[in-house]
C-alpha cells in the first residue's frame, strides 16, 4: 500500500494552534481513511504511522471548541474510524 504525505497548502494559520489527531481505523481500511481524510480541506497533513496507532493528522484552529466541531462533526464520522485521540497545543 503507498500513501502519500499531503500538506494543505491553503490554510493561512494566523492565530492558530496547531492539534494532531491520532487514529485507529478497522483493519484493511487504512488506505480508505487515508484518503478520505484528504478529501477534508482544514488537515494540513497525514502520515501513516506504525504501532498503536494507525494514521495522524494535523489541523490548525481558533480555539478548542473548534478542535472538537470538527473532530466530532467531520473526522470521526468517517467510516472505517474506530477511536481518535487528540492531542492539542496551546497558543
Amino acid at each position: 500500500m503507498i500513501f502519500q504525505i499531503r500538506k494543505n497548502k491553503e490554510n493561512k494559520h494566523s492565530e492558530t494552534f496547531p492539534n494532531f489527531v491520532l487514529i485507529n481505523t478497522l483493519s484493511l481500511l487504512e488506505h480508505v481513511v487515508y484518503n478520505s481524510l484528504l478529501e477534508l480541506t482544514f488537515i494540513d497533513y497525514v502520515y501513516p504511522l506504525f504501532g498503536e496507532y494507525d494514521l495522524i493528522v494535523k489541523i490548525n484552529t481558533n480555539c478548542h471548541q473548534q478542535t472538537d466541531q470538527l473532530i466530532q462533526n467531520e473526522i470521526k464520522k468517517i467510516d472505517g474510524i474506530v477511536d481518535t485521540k487528540t492531542l492539542s497545543c496551546s497558543k
